[in-house]
């Protein structure tokens, strides 16, 4: 079946789910933005400091998945 650039596209998008991750990245947009500035101006432990919620929660993720991965490994 070939599909036209336009329809690939769509298709794409359709399956990136692109409404769920949307709102997230526009809100993460302006946090970003404000550590960037923080870092521009010097400030960089007040960068850590908000960085650091983000860090916690990566890890806890990471651990989870491996958790997950060890527990249900066959």
């Amino acid at each position: 079946m070939n599909l036209s650039r336009r329809q690939r596209l769509r298709h794409a998008l359709i399956r990136s789910r692109w409404r769920r991750w949307l709102l997230p990245l526009l809100c993460a947009l302006p946090y970003g933005a404000s550590i960037l500035w923080l870092l521009i101006l010097g400030q960089a432990w007040i960068a850590q400091v908000l960085l650091a919620p983000l860090l916690m929660a990566a890890l806890l993720a990471g651990l989870s998945l491996w958790l997950a991965q060890q527990e249900f490994r066959r």
